[in-house]
């Protein structure tokens, strides 16, 4: 994986762990968007065989396995939207890695 697509993963990883002790971004929690930007960075993460990104593949897998099981409500339409935002960016980076 590029060196720049791993900046892009942990820089969005810092970004998900404070939304985690920030009570503005309660309901962001148990959002699909959430939720959709654990997967894809669960994803990414798995690809990477290093001890530092395999660490923040286990964070993000057990807050993804705990998120699925506490239930998941539809996008509410939030204006912005972190993790719908940091999601369209991890994509944006890994497209333009790959071209």
């Amino acid at each position: 994986m590029e060196p720049d697509l791993k900046k892009i993963i942990e820089k969005i990883y810092k970004r998900t762990s404070k939304l985690l002790i920030k009570s503005e971004y309660e309901k962001c929690l148990k959002c699909e968007c959430y939720f959709g930007l654990l997967y894809y960075l669960k994803d990414f993460l798995s690809e990477i065989d290093e001890s530092q990104y395999k660490e923040m593949e286990e964070e993000i897998l057990l807050l993804f396995n705990k998120r699925k099981e506490s239930g998941i409500h539809q996008c509410l339409g939030c204006e912005p939207c972190p993790p719908d935002e940091w999601t369209a960016e991890l994509i944006r980076e890994l497209n333009a890695n790959s071209e």
